[in-house]
């Protein structure tokens, strides 16, 4: 699945999903990941919240899909959301 971008439509994930390319939430637009689904990323992925965006974690988990230490990065830009809520787990460092 090829998501890296998410332009056009907001996007739910409430099913386990790999992801093997950079993630990008552009302004206006939501990731949200829920329902006790994992989002598995590559080790070298780099997700980037832009300004304007949002990652959701409703009860979803972010976690490597590999034995392999993370190489990549989270960053969410000044005027991005990251929103927890309920039971979630980031597992991205080994």
């Amino acid at each position: 699945m090829d998501r890296s971008n998410v332009t056009g439509s907001n996007l739910t994930i409430d099913v386990n999903t790999y992801i093997t390319t950079n993630i990008r939430v552009k302004s206006g637009y939501t990731l949200k990941i829920e329902s006790g689904a994992s989002l598995y990323i590559h080790p070298s992925t780099h997700f980037i919240v832009e300004s304007g965006g949002i990652l959701q974690l409703e009860s979803g988990n972010i976690k490597i899909c590999s034995d392999v230490t993370w190489q990549g990065s989270l960053t969410v830009e000044t005027g991005g959301q990251m929103l927890i809520e309920g039971t979630c787990v980031i597992e991205i460092n080994n």
